[in-house]
């Protein structure tokens, strides 16, 4: 679901769609600030979002062969709650669209 669909979906009720807009460019500004600055974010029903930090690691350019240092960075995990797992678990997978 693409964030005009989200949009779409929570406007149902008679809210407008503009503010529904901004509750969600707000919400991504607050979950990207608390990430940055190592804070996890939980979403009840929903699950947790936390950023963990890689350690530098070797690696090498596939083209040329040459060996270089690949610097650490905070990545973003997110971990699923409980009530989403099992609803997502009910379900039987659908078949693949081809889009």
């Amino acid at each position: 679901m693409y964030r005009k669909e989200l949009v779409e979906e929570l406007a149902v009720d008679g809210r407008s769609k503009k503010g529904i807009r901004e509750v969600l460019a707000r919400l991504e500004f607050v979950v990207t600030d608390a990430l940055v600055h190592g804070k996890a974010v939980t979403l009840p029903g929903l699950g947790k979002f936390v950023s963990i930090e890689s350690k530098p690691r070797d690696g090498r350019n596939p083209r040329t062969g040459k060996k270089l240092k690949i610097p650490g960075k905070l990545k973003v995990r997110f971990r699923p709650a409980k009530q989403l797992r099992d609803a997502v678990g009910r379900v039987s997978p659908a078949p693949a669209s081809k889009e």
